[in-house]
């Protein structure tokens, strides 16, 4: 038995069926079922009676949701305690986003010289990242979502009981090798044909730990207005770094967000808005616990250097800090 398997429980007398649950749990229908089903086998007896109509609690299993839950909030105590252990202790899993590790970066300058942290953070595509807030395994998430889907999103993770708040509303772009072929006769402030890059190889990111490349991903072709992409010239690479010197050095061309303007210049690049695509930034968190310090100081680094506002101080962070 595992904790996880008790949370799938719980998700599904939450949500009122199995599919319903497994969409909260980011898992698919099968798993969460096979899951549950190996519980039943375990303990010996249905924790669910299954119809056409959905599912119901079986008598035991009635029993078995009242100490499922009381198992849950004793293990939420415990984490509790254990924040209050280490007081520098944060986590934060993000999307492949420059800006969050310039700020990590700031963060662990900033608690160079104290005597007891631990700092981490994690790179990962966007169910993974809200898996590892509603998982407590990370403090809080950064990810970003094209404006196609970024209301629906949005509500599915309030769903889940946690929190989304923006930090910045960014452009999707074309990005390219500053001094790429495509851009010979474009002379600068002129509207760029996007049909003028359909003859080049698009280079996208996959990361080896997934099966697919996740269409979260804004480097997933499904990104790509259509009269550029051409899909018989695909590139695919399982490093973002690969991926930026690819586009710095080569003929090929990817799309994501506005990235540091140093960033562009280290690798070459030229970067074209794509008219209309826009794309925001959020961070992610649990509502059970107040935001530690070093959680404070990593969300305004951020702002800082998004430049959201340019009054937000390193000190007298007090409570939970909300961004407008």
């Amino acid at each position: 038995m595992t904790l996880l398997q008790l949370r799938y429980v719980i998700a599904c007398v939450e949500n009122g069926t199995i599919a319903k649950a497994a969409q909260a749990m980011y898992t698919s229908t099968s798993n969460l079922s096979q899951s549950i089903r190996g519980l039943e086998s375990e303990v010996g007896f249905e924790i669910f009676h299954r119809s056409n109509n959905g599912i119901t609690l079986t008598e035991k299993g009635t029993v078995f949701l009242e100490h499922a839950m009381k198992i849950q909030l004793e293990i939420d105590t415990i984490a509790k305690l254990k924040e209050a252990e280490t007081v520098n202790r944060f986590s934060c899993t993000c999307m492949h986003l420059p800006y969050c590790y310039m700020a990590f970066e700031s963060l662990c300058r900033h608690y160079e010289e104290k005597d007891n942290y631990l700092l981490s953070i994690d790179v990962a595509f966007l169910p993974k990242c809200i898996e590892a807030v509603q998982m407590h395994l990370s403090e809080i998430a950064v990810i970003s979502m094209p404006e196609v889907i970024a209301s629906i999103e949005c509500q599915r993770i309030k769903d889940q009981g946690l929190s989304i708040q923006m930090l910045a509303e960014q452009h999707l772009n074309i990005n390219l090798r500053a001094d790429h072929p495509a851009l010979a006769d474009n002379t600068e402030g002129q509207s760029f044909e996007l049909s003028k890059l359909h003859d080049y190889p698009y280079v996208s990111y996959h990361s080896s730990a997934d099966d697919v490349i996740h269409p979260l991903d804004f480097s997933h072709p499904s990104y790509c207005p259509t009269e550029a992409f051409n899909s018989k010239k695909q590139i695919t690479v399982n490093n973002v770094d690969w991926k930026a010197r690819l586009i710095g050095s080569t003929n090929a061309y990817g799309i994501g967000t506005t990235g540091p303007e140093q960033w562009a210049a280290q690798y070459n690049w030229k970067s074209i808005p794509v008219e209309g695509a826009r794309s925001f930034l959020y961070y992610v968190y649990s509502d059970r616990y107040e935001l530690s310090e070093p959680a404070h100081y990593f969300i305004n680094y951020l702002l800082k250097i998004l430049e959201k506002k340019s009054d937000i101080k390193d000190s007298g962070l007090t409570g939970r800090y909300f961004s407008s």
